[in-house]
């Protein structure tokens, strides 16, 4: 029974040096999580980049629709 019992309590020191292990590589994973969020926060929106590009489509076509033809003085 004695050996049963050493046997588990090596295991537990096994399970709780995993579990250590584990726990760093959940803080390392963390902080590079938080590095890419950061980085995609100051990222451009697309959302914003394309109402900007149809903003300048539309305005350059009501320019050359109001233009006056070619040779007109």
């Amino acid at each position: 029974m004695d050996h049963r019992i050493d046997r588990l309590e090596e295991d537990v020191k096994d399970v709780k040096g995993d579990m250590k292990s584990v726990r760093s590589d959940l803080t390392e994973i963390k902080v590079t999580l938080a590095g890419i969020n950061a980085k995609l926060d100051s990222k451009v929106d697309y959302k914003w980049l394309f109402t900007v590009t149809g903003l300048i489509i539309a305005a350059v076509g009501l320019i050359v629709r109001f233009m006056p033809p070619a040779g007109t003085p």
